[in-house]
């Protein structure tokens, strides 16, 4: 058998770190990258080989073209997201390269301009740009691109290139992991990934992001007038396709761009839609 290949991409706080755990433990013969302190738990170390190396948080801009040389023609790219209040909500708490933009008062609404720091190790900028219009617009980059790319590859045949929700990866973690290994043709290992779960959340963390605490905990990080304003700056069409921004639908505030000269085609998930929590509880790891 082929050796199973996949790197892992997304913005801070999407649940990448536990991604890659849940898969080492369920996929424990592949090269899951890139390297963390998971792989080097397991003494595997291959990510490293493979030149250039790329962080997970690298733009989507610079992931495509990535993606598409020969050199990575073997790779299934996972990319993860999350709902846009509870991961702006992280980024704050937690913003990493992104502190002089999560840090201000008018956080949501200021323009990020990319540092020195932000074109280093993540490369959260792309060669040449100057700035996001917004740390909201840093989410919708992000998110929006991830889904593109994975239109594309659905186009072609090829390793699989798909989205992965933060939701799903903690509220239907083995469905989600059975759909993966259909998609990779490689049967999961499950008699580990209980064990995972528990060590990385607290026992309570799947009823805790259904009931109302779990959404009060994000929303509470917004007043009515940043909630307004995030709203104006999201896609509404891509808040529709992932399940994401009833806030935005109950304040009917949200953009609608303009209609595609197509007919919309939903990236294909790599699992059914299921019923979305209110809000995702935070998981107790770095990204």
């Amino acid at each position: 058998m082929e050796q199973l290949n996949v790197h892992i991409f997304g913005l801070y706080n999407t649940g990448t770190n536990l991604l890659q755990e849940v898969l080492h433990v369920c996929f424990p013969s592949a090269s899951i990258c890139p390297d963390t302190r998971f792989s080097i738990d397991l003494g595997r170390m291959s990510c490293a080989r493979r030149k250039p190396h790329l962080s997970k948080h690298t733009n989507p801009g610079i992931v495509r073209r990535w993606l598409n040389w020969s050199t990575t023609q073997d790779i299934h790219g996972i990319m993860m997201v999350r709902d846009p209040f509870a991961n702006l909500a992280s980024i704050r708490k937690n913003p990493y390269d992104l502190k002089h933009c999560a840090g201000t008062h008018r956080w949501l609404a200021k323009r990020c301009v990319c540092t020195a720091s932000m074109q280093r190790l993540d490369q959260i900028c792309e060669p040449n740009q100057r700035s996001f219009a917004s740390l909201v617009d840093v989410w919708a980059v992000y998110t929006t691109r991830y889904l593109s790319i994975a239109r594309e590859a659905n186009q072609t045949a090829g390793p699989y290139r798909g989205i992965v929700r933060y939701e799903d990866l903690v509220m239907n973690t083995r469905a989600l992991v059975r759909s993966l290994g259909d998609r990779f043709g490689v049967p999961p290992r499950l008699d580990g990934l209980e064990r995972v779960l528990r060590r990385n959340a607290k026992t309570s963390f799947r009823r805790s992001s259904r009931d109302a605490a779990g959404k009060d905990k994000y929303m509470r990080t917004f007043t009515k007038s940043q909630l307004s304003g995030v709203c104006k700056q999201l896609d509404s069409n891509v808040l529709e396709e992932l399940q994401y921004g009833r806030e935005c639908a109950r304040h009917s505030v949200h953009r609608n761009s303009p209609a595609p000269a197509s007919p919309h085609t939903p990236v294909e998930m790599p699992m059914a839609p299921v019923e979305m929590p209110m809000a995702p509880v935070e998981m107790p790891m770095a990204p």
